[in-house]
């Protein structure tokens, strides 16, 4: 997010839910920089792990998720949140 900033670019997103149960595994697992959570998951289910395009993006996203956000985080761009309840009993103010 820090080295699009920087660019003046604004970053692309893609989230998804509703996933098969290994991909949230995979995403919790750690694995080694240059791994593959796609590759990994296709191991554990001794098949390749099927994935679609994400229509806006073009990101790789799993095959099957029930729900695809798109957009962008502006660069640059930020807003003023709160107050807001975060804990019981408790009230932050404006960051």
């Amino acid at each position: 997010m820090h080295k699009a900033e920087e660019r003046g670019e604004d970053l692309p997103i893609a989230i998804t839910l509703g996933n098969d149960p290994i991909i949230t595994l995979m995403g919790a697992t750690p694995l080694k920089y240059d791994q593959s959570e796609y590759e990994m998951a296709g191991a554990l289910r001794e098949s390749p792990y099927p994935i679609a395009t994400a229509p806006l993006t073009g990101f790789d996203v799993p095959w099957g998720s029930e729900v695809i956000l798109e957009g962008v985080i502006e660069g640059r761009k930020r807003e003023i949140e709160g107050p807001f309840g975060e804990f019981y009993r408790s009230l932050l103010r404006r960051s």
